[in-house]
């Protein structure tokens, strides 16, 4: 998987943790909102920093991690504005785990076919 993709990406979920501290900071929310922010920073940190060992197997993992992290975030969280980012990031997470699979498929039928 090329450097270039894994940059962008880094690029990408580094945006995001952005807007949420920015967010956080800059607005009035529930306890309840900010408690669930830092978890959303959090996963969002563990995957950044997989990808910047450019390991596709463990990048899956943790974009499985934050699959399965980020809709239950998104129901607990009681602020419109919080919900629409989270639904962001869930399609950038989406967009990230087929590139992912789709190289590991690529990768496995290359190795096939040697």
């Amino acid at each position: 998987m090329s450097e270039e993709f894994f940059s962008k990406i880094r690029a990408d979920i580094a945006e995001q943790r952005r807007a949420l501290s920015t967010f956080a900071t800059r607005t009035d929310i529930a306890q309840n909102d900010k408690a669930i922010l830092l978890k959303a920073e959090y996963y969002l940190l563990r995957l950044s920093r997989v990808l910047y060992v450019n390991k596709v197997d463990s990048a899956l993992f943790r974009v499985r991690e934050s699959q399965n992290a980020f809709p239950e975030l998104h129901s607990k969280t009681r602020s419109l504005v919080l919900r629409n980012h989270y639904e962001g990031i869930i399609r950038l997470i989406a967009i990230i785990h087929s590139e992912l699979v789709a190289f590991t498929v690529d990768n496995n039928d290359e190795n096939i076919d040697a």
